[in-house]
């Protein structure tokens, strides 16, 4: 669930650079290289990683330090960023 939550908000999901240096498209962006850091080499695991906030891949399966890890990093994000500062009704969640 988790995995599908994160992937809904992954713009490289949905689309495909097409052209002339990417005939059979860029695979969401796995195609567009870059310089190495914190393990992301492209455009794709940039925008997952949250532009490098985030990087690397997780051990799975998760131990109690990494649930806490996690657990911690979501209350800092809410903390960051409250409902009461979006300016959009959040209230219906039905797709």
């Amino acid at each position: 669930m988790i995995h599908y939550v994160g992937d809904i908000h992954q713009p490289l999901h949905a689309t495909s650079r097409v052209d002339k240096e990417y005939p059979k498209g860029d695979f969401g962006g796995n195609t567009i290289h870059l310089p190495s850091k914190d393990g992301v080499t492209n455009l794709h695991a940039l925008w997952d990683s949250v532009g490098y906030e985030f990087s690397g891949y997780a051990k799975l399966p998760f131990t109690d330090d990494a649930w806490a890890l996690n657990g911690k990093r979501a209350e800092d994000l809410v903390a960051r960023h409250p409902l009461s500062s979006i300016k959009v009704d959040v209230t219906n969640l039905d797709p």
